[in-house]
């Protein structure tokens, strides 16, 4: 008995302590959030009267034994007044119950100074919403290609977040878990790691711009996406010549001076005249079209590349007749255009009675055969203008095995002197 009798003691004790710091914790804050019913559900519908609350129980017509079915909290907060119709995950208030549960939260968090009305309040909470942070996303991004890749990765996006998720509520492994989630969401269940890369970089692309105006806090970074590059079947540059000789003389030069001087397409058609300096025999790549809209390279950054002796003269006959911001390489009067540049190119590959498409005809051709024939990887990057030399090595397969006899000789000079007796 007396260990029973210590126990209720004890118990007595406890909720005399927890009665104290409620009583301490309403005389503070509690005041300042009252639960009520909507206005449309404020009176009885039988006799009109207003609802009587019953403190902790809920709100009833006592004569006709009915209560209200949803609830708004009334909040009163640094001076403004605001109503709060939902929880943080816009659940409905639908029972006394509920409504006094996210009353007793918030009231906590007032008291340790934590509380933040806009994840409550709907017309604050809607900025946050990733539906319209996306909308904005797409409204700062005016880059067509760009815009394609934007819609791509919201069909994922969506399947895996809702539409009215708080950005806010997004964390490095919300990422993690989207990533791994992204091939249970597609049709087939299979997408390669260079897709889902992609799509994840789409996201952090505006979360990380939403932390930057500061709707959020902290960057978050794509977790580490197994990506394998295959090898690409490349074709022979002997192959791709005489896909261009199948081309109208007058628009042959563009197709040479791709081949020759492995800058992207895109760059290609963006040169202007100014861009050619034939006292150094160089051209700056330092713009380029997506589609066939003008900005800048993919690199975003300018570089240089020597002008090839064999197209120099003809080249530079080009740039005289033009203004310094003329296109040099131009169709029928204006630049290149994206799909006509590929319609002659498939043209004339059917003239040559072959498949090589446009970009693995030009850029991947010349690219294979500078890599091959000079064996130098790194400069053969710089030229083509790739950031990283892993992926110019896509390129090395057909290096000869002379070149690298060539390269090996210069790894142990005197070893193959006959030693001494």
């Amino acid at each position: 008995m007396k260990n029973l009798t210590e126990d209720i003691a004890l118990i007595q004790y406890l909720l005399s302590l927890k009665q104290k710091e409620e009583e301490r914790l309403k005389g503070k804050k509690i005041s300042q959030i009252k639960i009520r019913p909507i206005s449309i559900q404020s009176k009885c519908p039988d006799c009109g009267k207003l609802f009587e609350e019953v403190h902790k129980l809920g709100f009833i017509c006592r004569e006709h034994k009915k209560t209200p079915s949803k609830f708004y909290l009334d909040l009163h907060y640094k001076g403004k007044r605001e109503r709060i119709f939902a929880d943080m995950y816009d659940n409905i208030l639908d029972s006394y119950s509920a409504t006094q549960t996210l009353q007793g939260k918030i009231f906590v968090d007032m008291a340790n100074g934590t509380f933040d009305p806009s994840h409550y309040i709907k017309k604050e909470k809607e900025k946050y919403y990733l539906l319209g942070r996306w909308k904005e996303f797409v409204k700062r991004n005016d880059n067509p290609k760009y815009l394609l890749q934007i819609n791509y990765a919201k069909g994922y996006t969506f399947k895996h977040f809702s539409a009215s998720q708080d950005i806010r509520d997004i964390r490095q492994t919300d990422i993690q878990l989207f990533a791994e989630a992204i091939p249970t969401l597609s049709k087939n269940g299979k997408v390669k790691g260079k897709t889902i890369s992609n799509i994840v970089g789409v996201l952090l692309s505006l979360l990380n711009h939403d932390t930057s105006v500061g709707l959020r806090e902290g960057l978050l970074i794509s977790p580490p996406i197994e990506i394998i590059k295959q090898p690409k079947n490349i074709p022979e540059l002997a192959e791709s010549l005489e896909i261009i000789s199948h081309v109208d003389n007058e628009m042959r030069i563009i197709y040479l001076f791709l081949i020759t001087h492995l800058c992207r397409p895109a760059d290609a058609r963006a040169l202007y005249a100014k861009h050619f300096n034939f006292d150094q025999n160089v051209v700056k790549i330092e713009q380029g079209f997506s589609g066939n809209q003008l900005g800048t390279t993919k690199s975003k950054k300018p570089y240089k590349i020597p002008i090839h002796p064999a197209l120099r003269n003809k080249l530079q006959a080009l740039c005289i007749a033009k203004m310094p911001d003329d296109f040099v390489f131009t169709y029928k009067g204006n630049f290149w255009r994206e799909a006509r540049i590929r319609e002659i190119w498939d043209e004339a590959a059917v003239k040559a009675e072959s498949t090589v498409t446009f970009y693995n005809g030009v850029k991947h051709a010349g690219a294979s055969h500078a890599a091959s024939e000079s064996g130098d990887i790194y400069n053969t990057s710089k030229l083509i203008g790739h950031a990283n030399v892993s992926t110019t090595q896509i390129y090395t397969e057909k290096i000869k095995i002379e070149k690298l006899r060539e390269v090996q000789k210069c790894t142990s000079p005197g070893l193959m002197d006959t030693p001494k007796s």
